[in-house]
C-alpha cells in the first residue's frame, strides 16, 4: 500500500479531495483540499483518475456540472 510504500506509521490518513463532474459525468479539475502527506494525496488523485463516470448532477431535470468535495481514508494497521 502507499502508506507503507513510504513508511507511514500507523494511523488514519484523511485526504480531502474535490472535483468537478461534467454534464457526462466525466471527473475534471482534481483538487487535493487536505493531504496528510505519505503519498496519499497522489495516490487519491491517480485513484479519480481511472474511476470512471459518475452520475451528474441535475438540477430541475437538467444534467448540470457540478464540484464535489470527497473524504479518501486511508488507514495502516
Amino acid at each position: 500500500s502507499v502508506l507503507e510504500d513510504n513508511n507511514a506509521p500507523a494511523g488514519r490518513y484523511t485526504v480531502v479531495v474535490s472535483f468537478m463532474v461534467n454534464t457526462n459525468g466525466k471527473i475534471s479539475d482534481i483538487v487535493i483540499e487536505k493531504d496528510p502527506g505519505y503519498g496519499t494525496g497522489d495516490d487519491a488523485k491517480k485513484a479519480l483518475k481511472e474511476c470512471p463516470r459518475w452520475i451528474p448532477a441535475t438540477r430541475n431535470g437538467v444534467k448540470i456540472p457540478y464540484r464535489l468535495t470527497q473524504n479518501i481514508v486511508y488507514q495502516k494497521m
